[in-house]
């Protein structure tokens, strides 16, 4: 057995290695148990295990990752140098100032240690301070100003010892400023770090900037700190070695505000929502409370689900005439003060000022402990001693420390808090109680088996990471929040954007970023507005461009940020290599990569108990996936740039050994991870056969993102033909991507580029093919005669190759112009042609196209001949391709193929198979985006619902299929569907607009050409003539006979029908001779072709005329 330690070749079943002694045993990929070493199988779950306890190659590849030296953060930055240290160096001996510059370093460490953040430096004067490093706070650059505020204060209240021997006072001057860092420990003596980025030379030019006994913050200090201090703006300025002026800001003083709730109320706070059930079992306990039965409430809940909310609500909602409320929060950096909390709402139950004198605090502590009860008076030394008041009175006995001194502190809070509530019942809550001390925990735990038969309601709030150890009191009620749902989310939007209406597509893009937390919702919803994103318009939030990723606050960051670096080492990594897999990631990948194998297991299972990931599947093997997708981004933001590429490629590496014989499955994975990694060539390869993957599955959006990504590896790869020949394939495969999207002229870009590219290498078969590609764009785009001569020039150069695939394509493509400039059994035969020659075992191939083309092609065909009015060989091709498309998975084949069988089977007037055939065609080609298409379907079914006497509801679909976009993206000429939208108005009586239309779709005949489209454009104008004149009957005559003479120089008979009809419907009118006439003429073509459709409406028109 191979040793994974040292890769030393054990003997079978050896326990340890012989080598380095490394424990040898097999954790098994799927369960994680541990198995004896040299097992094969598991034998909890019975998956397979690496043959001979092999240790794949790039575990060892990881190795070298897993002690990273360095990591992305964002971090504040604190500079501050001593003002006089010249003026003391040059007056005082420099032993005095070595003494003194070394009080201020002790005293300085203190406070910056205190206030989370570390001293990185201190040389000289200079003090550089790291907040946010190695461990992230939510307030870090709260902390940061915190701290300089007190070095500050330090260093005035020293000056009064030297300034007047140095003639000048000590003051300091501080620059702050917060950004992206890339640090890493430089010295693991002394744990001092390496930082760089652009953040810590703006820090430092603060600084220098900076007037005497001044602290000033850059812009994003600034945004993060603005609602807890009060700050003045200097003048932009322009900073040593940056192009732009800094804004920059003087830190007066500290406001009023001190929590981020608190901040939040300063703002505004937004709807109330999504926690009702709390809030009324809160109720439900006040009651039990007010009827002298105490409780005990825990509200437990991450950074950001609602804990303060809810207690606000709660507490405004009181009568404080019936109860007294007290509260008290733990500070972060206020643990190391004993009872800190229950010190803080003891001071607000006595109405204590900051204000007080001395004196005053000790006359009003004695006089309102006394009122509360006079029993209490054995505790006053006690409560003065808490409070820090001095008193000769009531001295704290000599005696009375250590354990006694615990037992009486507790003893005299719990009998203050609980004398109160038996005078009016109280509501004591403790605010953020994950950061109490140690005292402060055990005594409320002392007080929680007091409080059963008084009056109070003990409510404490904290986060999970809290070990709670509360007991099995019946009287303890705890409260879990969960994250919001999509409606509550969306709620909470509205009320940010001051809006009534939300996209949903938004609503669930900010749902699933944030994992329903609803400060993160709330945060990235400002965000949002301030980056002008949305706008209002009519209390409507409107998107003003595509929100495919959202931006992340630093707010959001800083609170998952926190949550990381208090995870353990090993959780930490795993985590990271995890964020690099991916949002959802498998056990096995991240096993084959780690080389902590023997902690893996624990990692994941804290993980979970963390709540940062969630086991998604256990069988056939283990996979899960990050609870929010934002707890992914910041975990992978983390590492270096390039330690992310490497680690890109090794993941790609271990899927391919991992799923080697099912690679199919995971070709977006290995795209996306060959990409990261840099590895152009699997790169290349990867996103190609993911693109190709997804086009086959109709998915033609990624399919062209993933050819996209493939191209540009591509480039990146040495020149050589076989590159040229794949960047020709690949162009021809965007092509097939780009074209179901209606971007025509895209594809058509990179076909003319294979098309040079193969006239460098003298390729004449990819040639062929790039010719028969812009043909189509030429017929797309209205150039129908190049569209011919290019196809027929394509055909010819097929045929001379011998190649079957360019041939059938050509001919394909030929046809198409063919049909629509009215060539119309020219186009038949040719198409006919092609569907013979794509019939058996060629059916079903693609031969380069986007379609199928024996499938399009039947299409085609059954249009065509509908058109000539040979309506049974056009149902017999017609179902033929509806029975194909039946077998493969190709959106736009079918939506195609149904929409001109669809036409076909209108055209002879059989309504009810037309109108199924295009309801299907037009819901496909909506649903999937179909934009080639779409307007050909909705034209058709519009036509549809005209024939079926529902003209009010084909409008509509009209209206949207004329649609400068849909018309630019079709396939299809423009002229037909505003043909019909022109029909469509006319029957409603919108004459105007009608003629408007009708117009715009003669321009566009004369303009391209197509006179398959023209002769039903000018048999609408005649139509509408008829309307337009009913006194001026010569001039719709004249309108319907040139229809008449397009219909029959193109043999279209079933229009020929209609023109007679028509020419007849206005003659009965006018009671002009010749009408008999045009109805029998009408009458015996619907019959020779079986359109009985018409036939009832001509009979009666024609017993009408006698």
């Amino acid at each position: 057995m191979k040793c994974p330690s040292c890769q030393f070749r054990n003997s079978a079943g050896a326990k340890f290695c012989n080598e380095c002694g490394f424990k040898l045993e097999s954790a098994c990929p799927n369960c994680g148990n541990i198995n004896p070493a040299g097992s094969k199988f598991c034998n909890e779950c019975g998956q397979r295990l690496s043959r001979d306890g092999e240790v794949p190659p790039t575990q060892s590849e990881v190795a070298s990752l897993n002690h990273t030296e360095g990591e992305r953060r964002h971090a504040t930055i604190l500079f501050s140098d001593v003002s006089g240290y010249t003026s003391m160096n040059e007056t005082l001996d420099p032993e005095e100032v070595e003494t003194i510059m070394h009080r201020i370093k002790r005293e300085a460490i203190n406070i910056v240690e205190r206030h989370g953040g570390i001293v990185n430096q201190f040389v000289g004067d200079e003090v550089l301070a790291l907040f946010g490093i190695p461990t992230a706070h939510e307030d870090d650059p709260v902390r940061a100003v915190r701290a300089a505020i007190d070095i500050h204060s330090l260093v005035r209240r020293l000056s009064s010892e030297v300034e007047d021997r140095i003639g000048t006072k000590l003051r300091m001057h501080t620059g702050i400023n917060t950004g992206l860092v890339v640090s890493h420990m430089r010295d693991t003596r002394n744990g001092t770090y390496g930082i760089t980025g652009d953040a810590v030379n703006t820090g430092a030019r603060l600084a220098a900037l900076a007037d005497t006994d001044d602290i000033l913050v850059g812009p994003e200090t600034h945004d993060l700190i603005a609602p807890y201090f009060e700050t003045e703006p200097r003048e932009v300025a322009t900073l040593k070695g940056k192009a732009r002026p800094t804004a920059c800001y003087r830190v007066s003083k500290e406001s009023a505000v001190r929590t981020r709730f608190e901040a939040a109320r300063a703002h505004g706070l937004t709807h109330f929502t999504g926690r009702a059930g709390e809030l009324a079992s809160l109720y439900s306990c006040l009651e039990k409370t007010l009827s002298g039965e105490g409780q005990l409430v825990t509200v437990v809940g991450e950074a950001g689900l609602g804990k303060s909310r809810l207690i606000y609500e709660f507490r405004h909602s009181l009568n404080r005439s019936q109860v007294t409320v007290l509260q008290g929060r733990c500070q972060s950096y206020g643990t190391s003060t004993p009872y800190f909390p229950h010190i803080n709402a003891f001071r607000r139950g006595l109405n204590l000022s900051e204000t007080d004198t001395p004196a005053q605090l000790h006359e009003k502590t004695i006089a309102n402990i006394l009122a509360i009860d006079p029993s209490l008076e054995k505790f006053l030394p006690v409560y003065l001693h808490l409070l820090s008041i001095p008193s000769e009175a009531y001295p704290l006995p000599e005696n009375l420390h250590g354990r006694e001194l615990t037992l009486a502190i507790q003893e005299a809070l719990t009998a203050s808090f609980i004398f109160n509530s038996n005078r009016t019942p109280m509501v004591l809550m403790f605010e953020d109680w994950h950061w109490a001390d140690d005292a402060s925990d055990g005594l409320i735990k002392h007080m929680v088996s007091l409080i059963a038969s008084h009056p109070m309601l003990l409510l404490v709030i904290y986060r999970p990471d809290y070990t709670a150890s509360w007991g099995n009191w019946s009287h303890h009620t705890p409260l879990i929040l969960n994250a919001m749902d999509r409606q509550n989310c969306g709620d909470i939007v509205k009320s940010v954007w001051h809006v009534s209406e939300l996209p949903e597509e938004m609503v669930g893009l900010i749902h699933d970023q944030t994992g329903g937390n609803p400060f993160f919702v709330e945060e990235i919803s400002r965000t949002l507005m301030e980056e002008g994103a949305i706008k209002n318009e009519n209390s409507k939030a409107v998107l003003t461009r595509s929100l495919k990723k959202l931006s992340l606050p630093n707010t959001v960051e800083a609170v998952i940020r926190s949550r990381l670096d208090r995870l353990d080492r090993h959780s930490q990594d795993s985590l990271r290599l995890a964020s690099v897999i991916g949002l959802e990631f498998a056990r096995r990948i991240l096993e084959q990569i780690t080389t902590s194998q023997e902690r893996l297991s624990n990692s994941l299972e804290n993980l979970k108990l963390l709540e940062l990931i969630q086991q998604t599947q256990v069988v056939p093997e283990a996979e899960y996936m990050f609870k929010h997708a934002i707890t992914q981004e910041v975990t992978y933001e983390t590492l270096l740039k390039q330690k992310r590429k490497e680690l890109h490629a090794i993941v790609g590496r271990a899927i391919e050994e991992l799923y080697a014989e099912r690679l199919e499955e995971y070709y977006e994975m290995l795209a996306y991870h060959f990409r990261r990694g840099e590895d152009w060539d699997k790169a290349f390869r990867y996103n190609r056969e993911a693109g190709l993957k997804a086009q086959a599955l109709s998915a033609y959006i990624e399919a062209q993102q993933f050819l996209e990504v493939a191209l540009d590896a591509l480039k990146k790869l040495p020149g050589s033909r076989a590159r040229v020949e794949q960047e020709i394939d690949l162009r021809f495969n965007m092509r097939s991507a780009l074209f179901p999207l209606g971007r025509h002229d895209d594809w058509a870009d990179h076909v003319r580029v294979a098309e040079s590219l193969a006239k460098q290498i003298e390729d004449k078969h990819r040639l062929a093919n790039s010719y028969v590609y812009l043909s189509g764009h030429h017929w797309i785009r209205g150039r129908h005669q190049d569209a011919i001569s290019l196809g027929e020039e394509s055909v010819l150069l097929a045929k001379s190759l011998r190649n079957f695939s360019v041939e059938v394509t050509a001919k394909l493509h030929l046809g198409i112009p063919l049909l629509y400039t009215g060539q119309i059994e020219r186009q038949t035969a040719v198409h006919r042609e092609v569907a013979e020659q794509l019939s058996g075992a060629e059916a079903l191939k693609r031969h380069g196209l986007t379609t199928v083309p024996a499938i399009t092609t039947r299409g085609y065909l059954a249009w065509g001949l509908a058109e000539l009015g040979e309506f049974e060989e056009a149902q017999m091709w017609a179902g033929e391709g509806i029975e194909l498309s039946g077998k493969v998975k190709n959106f736009l084949t079918t939506g195609f193929v149904k929409a001109s069988a669809g036409l076909a089977f209108l055209r002879k007037g059989h309504l009810n198979i037309a109108l199924r055939l295009l309801s299907e065609a037009f819901t496909l080609s909506r649903n999937a985006d179909l934009q080639s298409i779409f307007s050909f379907a909705a034209g058709s079914l519009g036509n549809a619902y005209l024939l079926s006497g529902r003209p009010e509801a084909a409008l509509p679909i009209l209206i949207e299929a004329v649609d400068r976009h849909y018309l630019n993206s079709s396939i299809i000429p423009p002229i037909y569907t505003i043909t019909v939208l022109s029909e469509v108005y006319r029957r409603l009586g919108q004459i105007r607009d009608a003629a408007e239309a009708c117009d715009k779709a003669v321009r566009l005949l004369e303009q391209n050409g197509e006179r398959c489209f023209g002769a039903w454009a000018l048999f609408t104008h005649a139509k509408i003539q008829s309307e337009q004149n009913r006194n001026r009957v010569e001039t719709a005559e004249h309108a319907f006979w040139d229809a008449m003479k397009s219909a029959k120089e193109l043999k279209m008979k079933p229009l020929m029908a209609h023109c007679h009809l028509e020419l007849g419907r206005l003659y009965l009118r006018a009671t002009r001779e010749g009408a008999r006439k045009e109805f029998e003429h009408a009458i015996d073509i619907y019959r020779s072709l079986r359109m009985r459709f018409w036939l009832p409406e001509a009979e009666e028109l024609l017993r009408r005329t006698g």
